[in-house]
């Protein structure tokens, strides 16, 4: 039986597979301050596309405005101290930066799978570790020194982090 029996074209069944991976990727975890909502959404939708990396080219076509209940929920939660605006702004946000880091990690890789980034850190930290280096990049070179790998997951979770954390310190809303 023709797939387009049950649907009317294309378009609507890519639609429909566009809103089924917004659910996934914007799953609740039900957290009860939106930093740590905000944080889970950020983790979730990384752990959805690094599980479903084929799926990006989905989330790039023009698709229709899909409804997600946990964005209403982290705005509430927001709007304690942010104005409405300044909430959704950074919901989008932090979406967008997951969204963005994530593309990054997939798109850096190697044919085998493993990741570019890691193998460029590496050559760094070997051109650093040059005798000329050291006067040129003692800073670099003692931050290299302390740091084993590049970790994409860690960067991540720092990035997430730091991002929660600069809401955090901005003024509340009067």
């Amino acid at each position: 039986m023709s797939l387009y029996s049950h649907f009317a074209n294309k378009e609507e069944l890519l639609d429909l597979m566009y809103a089924e991976v917004a659910l996934r990727l914007y799953a609740d975890s039900e957290h009860d301050t939106w930093q740590a909502a905000l944080e889970a959404l950020c983790h979730q939708i990384r752990g959805v596309l690094l599980d479903h990396p084929r799926w990006l080219p989905l989330l790039s076509r023009p698709a229709f405005a899909t409804v997600v209940p946990l964005r209403e929920r982290i705005v509430r939660l927001m709007s304690v101290a942010f104005t409405p605006e300044d909430a959704l702004s950074s919901v989008t946000n932090a979406a967008l930066m997951a969204l963005g880091l994530t593309t990054v990690e997939l798109t850096f890789r190697e044919p085998g799978g493993a990741s570019a980034l890691a193998r460029r850190f590496e050559r760094l930290r070997e051109m650093t570790s040059d005798a000329g280096a050291t006067e040129a990049y003692p800073v670099t070179q003692t931050a290299f020194s302390r740091m084993r790998q590049l970790d994409m997951s860690q960067n991540f979770a720092d990035c997430v982090s730091m991002f929660v954390r600069g809401l955090q310190a901005r003024p509340t809303i009067a």
